[in-house]
């Protein structure tokens, strides 16, 4: 069925392109690096606050890591956190899309070798590749077969009008074959 001739809606798959992966995974590189650094201007700057409190307030604390180490750890920990959702989000969303293109691909291939050619097959790697050099083979014989069919009714045909002007015309004849070329047609339309 075609989708644009019965008004529905035709769904396109988004393909990423290996730059755009590059792209996405140079995205979260550079966010991990920017946690990293940021955890570590937290730490400085943590330190010298402390310090500067510890030194004025006379608090007294073992080692400044008590006192702010927690903080550090619980920023650190957040950060990976949310970047392990977004980075597990953006896996799922690809996955998702592999999976549906390739469905999307491989029923395509089964109405091409079926020979209905009102949808369109987006092909996206070498594998779709092999099946539809597969689907082409098996509709090669199956377009023979109906062209043979074809082929023997207009001869059929052909034979019948010629003997029409010696009136042994047999029109159920005719009109038998006319029907068979007419389905044989229908295949092709």
């Amino acid at each position: 069925m075609n989708n644009s001739s019965s008004g529905g809606y035709k769904r396109k798959f988004l393909v990423l392109k290996p730059f755009q992966l590059k792209l996405i995974m140079t995205l979260v590189l550079v966010t991990v690096v920017l946690i990293l650094i940021s955890s570590i201007i937290l730490y400085n700057s943590l330190d010298n606050v402390l310090t500067e409190a510890m030194f004025s307030s006379h608090i007294k604390a073992k080692t400044l890591s008590e006192l702010y180490m927690p903080v550090v750890w619980e920023i650190n920990t957040a950060f990976t956190l949310l970047l392990i959702i977004i980075v597990g989000m953006i896996s799922a969303y690809m996955i998702a899309r592999v999976k549906i293109a390739l469905q999307g691909m491989r029923s395509g291939i089964k109405k091409i070798s079926a020979l209905n050619f009102s949808d369109k097959v987006y092909i996206y790697n070498n594998e779709a590749v092999a099946d539809m050099v597969e689907a082409f083979d098996s509709m090669k014989s199956a377009i023979q077969d109906r062209l043979s069919d074809v082929t023997d009714a207009t001869d059929n045909l052909k034979s019948l009008t010629q003997d029409l002007p010696s009136k042994d015309f047999d029109a159920e004849k005719a009109k038998k074959e006319i029907k068979r070329i007419n389905e044989a047609l229908s295949h092709f339309r």
